[in-house]
This record gives structure tokens, sequence and C-alpha cells, in this order.
């Protein structure tokens, strides 16, 4: 069971983010300084803004891409109450559903992913359906490989690190909420 804390932790593996802890365990799991997009500045704390979707309406449409399940599925609990989440830990499946005309408010991608990557996922979007870059946010644990590190050089893309905080999640989630309102 994933500890109710305010953080998608996770513990380092060979293989990824396998395996659940607590907050006292959060300073076992890497981040990394790369990327142009707006991070969290250490020791700030935020307070989750609660954004509810009411009864009969319907809320944003959220794409949750990471090919590790238990990252996606703690981020689509988070958040499934008040956005209409799909969660996809095959990119192919994620790209084939955009070919086929679903569109999301908002798109949660995971960078290392084995045979279709973060970065494929951006380029193929790029190119296909530019309209959607704009709802892109990379939550990554860390860019371990040199073409990861120099996408997150080049690309102006919000950048979640994991372990990922609620608050930050939520914090996208109601800056879509408010934008569509107005």
């Amino acid at each position: 069971m994933i500890p109710n804390t305010g953080k998608i932790v996770c513990t380092p593996s060979t293989a990824g983010c396998d395996s659940w802890s607590s907050d006292e365990d959060a300073d076992q799991c890497s981040q990394s300084s790369l990327g142009s997009g707006p991070q969290r500045q250490p020791g700030t704390d935020v307070s989750p803004v609660e954004t509810d979707t009411p009864s009969g309406e319907q809320g944003p449409r959220v794409a949750i891409i990471d090919d590790n399940e238990l990252v996606a599925e703690a981020i689509e609990r988070l958040i499934g109450h008040r956005a209409d989440t799909e969660l996809f830990t095959s990119p192919r499946d994620f790209l084939d559903t955009v070919d086929n005309g679903v569109t999301f408010d908002l798109i949660f991608c995971d960078l290392i992913m084995p045979q279709v990557s973060g970065v494929d996922v951006y380029d193929h979007l790029q190119r296909h359906h530019p309209e959607l870059i704009e709802c892109m946010v990379i939550v990554t644990g860390g860019a371990t490989t040199p073409w990861g590190r120099d996408f997150l050089r080049t690309v102006e893309l919000p950048l979640l690190l994991k372990p990922v905080e609620r608050h930050e999640i939520l914090e996208w989630l109601e800056t879509l909420t408010s934008f569509k309102q107005r």
C-alpha cells in the first residue's frame, strides 16, 4: 500500500523505481537538477489545492505515461477524482490513441522508458499534434543518458523530479483548471 504522506516515493533499483517507501526514506531516491522547466526549490512547502470536480461535470482529460505501472497508478489515484485520467504504461499505446483523434488537456510523461522514450513521444507530438506539446509535463527520476540530458537542456517543458510531491501534481492540475475557466 502506498503511504499517504504527500509524496510519491520509490526506492531506486537497477530496473528503475519499483518499490514504495515512506517520507523518511525519500533521501534514498536520487534527483537530477537538469531541465529548463520550473522546479520546486528544496524545503518549500506548498499546501495542495483541492480541485474536486463538481458532480455532473467532467474534469480535464489527463494522460499519464510511465512504463512503471506503480508510479502511473499512484499519480492516477492522486488525481483520479479530479480529472478524467487515462494510464499508458506503453508510450506506443498513447501515441496510437492521440493519432486516433483523442486529445488530452494535460500529459504527464516519463522521460526514460524502453523502446519509446519521452523524447520520442515529444518528437511525435511535435510533428503530428503540436497543439499537445504545451500540455506536456516531463516526470523523471533523472536524465541518466546523454540524449536525455541533451533533450532537457533544449526543450522548454515543465519538469517534475521523482519522487514527485503530491502538491506538485495537484498544482499542475489546478493551473490547468484555472486556465480553462478563463
